[in-house]
């Protein structure tokens, strides 16, 4: 999946110390890091139990609640 992604101008960034979000209006305008910004027309963010820490500054809410899913 992450091959098709890529081939489609997906760029997967692993191991890189996130400092913080970057707002610009109603917009994420880059993601702050250790090693420089990254600044990119789309995001995603799939920080599970970190994600909170990082919108709450934005101002924005975000709930890790726990799904069942019944499998017949």
């Amino acid at each position: 999946l992450a091959k098709l992604a890529e081939g489609l101008g997906v760029r997967f960034v692993y191991n890189v110390d996130l400092k913080r979000l970057r707002r610009d209006g109603d917009r994420i305008a880059a993601v702050e890091t250790a090693q420089g910004d990254y600044i990119a027309d789309s995001y995603v963010a799939a920080l599970g139990s970190y994600m909170p820490g990082f919108l709450a500054p934005l101002g924005l809410e975000w709930s890790l609640e726990g799904r069942r899913l019944r499998v017949w």
